[in-house]
């Protein structure tokens, strides 16, 4: 063996090749792997040996595009981890731009788009949850924390799965207007770095500010240690708890379970801003997009949203 693939092995034993969860670890060791069955260099790695790659996936699995995406950011992700700067160009590779647009234009009917959860839609389900209960309000909290900082389910989560696991500590600031969130990992950030989430009070509505505030005044321990969600048996909400919760509550306002899921959310979130006239490169700071491009799947405004936007242009 090469000495870069005897470096590769100690990083995967020392745990370098975690990513951001461990779906990018796993998609990593594959990739090693079939890098060493095919004697190709698998770090630092090159645009060909991507190309390689994919095409080796395609024709030996039956994956869908966005699979291979997920393969590809867990490559990626070591690299950044380890200070290399992995730019993989789609255009490259002609099969796996082809597998994209197919997943995209035919997906499968289980996997089709969820419903989106607007903030009427939301209202409803919180207001099947009692506030003068210690859990329900927890659950009341962590909804509308979600859906006030576009947050990704990974990022609120606890458990298997999840890139950050929020602490009361990050909480950093709070009043009666609004209230700021910090943490160092989420699924587009690798090194680290410090990302905010400002959420602001919308009273009478939907308010991340005020029902994480009646959260924490009805819990004994609010060291800055503990978790910020966490039932009254100590507990704390999973991914899968998540979806559980919103799928019942859905259920119970009308709406067929398998037609909603957590990150409906943050989608309903994004719109929302966008239909209200806050500038998209606001919007793509609070939500944490690479690109303004990226947000376009996010701009299905419904007839009441475009019926409401352009009654207020000309009024």
């Amino acid at each position: 063996r090469s000495e870069l693939n005897v470096g590769t092995q100690k990083m995967i034993r020392k745990g370098y090749a975690e990513g951001t969860n461990e779906n990018h670890c796993s998609a990593w060791k594959d990739f090693v792997r079939v890098c060493e069955l095919y004697g190709w260099q698998s770090f630092p790695a090159s645009e060909q040996t991507l190309c390689n790659y994919t095409y080796h996936v395609f024709e030996s699995t039956s994956i869908q595009g966005s699979t291979m995406d997920n393969r590809l950011d867990g490559i990626r992700a070591t690299h950044v981890k380890m200070g290399y700067k992995l730019v993989i160009k789609f255009d490259a590779m002609p099969q796996l731009g082809l597998q994209r647009r197919t997943f995209r234009k035919e997906r499968p009917e289980k996997q089709k788009e969820k419903r989106a959860l607007t903030a009427d839609i939301m209202e409803q389900l919180l207001q099947r949850l009692n506030g003068a209960k210690r859990d329900q309000q927890m659950m009341r909290a962590l909804l509308a924390f979600a859906y006030g900082g576009m947050l990704r389910v990974s990022e609120y989560a606890y458990g298997k799965g999840t890139v950050n696991r929020p602490r009361v500590r990050n909480i950093t600031e709070m009043s009666n207007e609004r209230l700021v969130y910090q943490f160092n990992h989420s699924k587009t950030n690798q090194t680290k770095r410090a990302e905010r989430v400002v959420m602001c009070c919308r009273c009478p509505r939907i308010c991340a500010v005020h029902e994480v505030a009646a959260m924490l005044s009805m819990r004994r321990n609010k060291s800055r240690g503990e978790p910020l969600f966490q039932m009254s048996d100590g507990h704390c909400p999973t991914i899968e708890d998540v979806n559980s919760i919103v799928k019942k509550l859905a259920a119970e306002c009308g709406i067929p379970r398998e037609e909603v899921s957590s990150h409906g959310m943050r989608a309903e979130a994004i719109t929302d801003a966008l239909a209200a006239g806050i500038a998209d490169s606001v919007v793509q700071v609070m939500s944490r997009h690479k690109s303004a491009d990226s947000m376009a799947p996010y701009k299905k405004f419904t007839s009441a949203m475009l019926g409401g936007i352009m009654q207020r242009a000309y009024r």
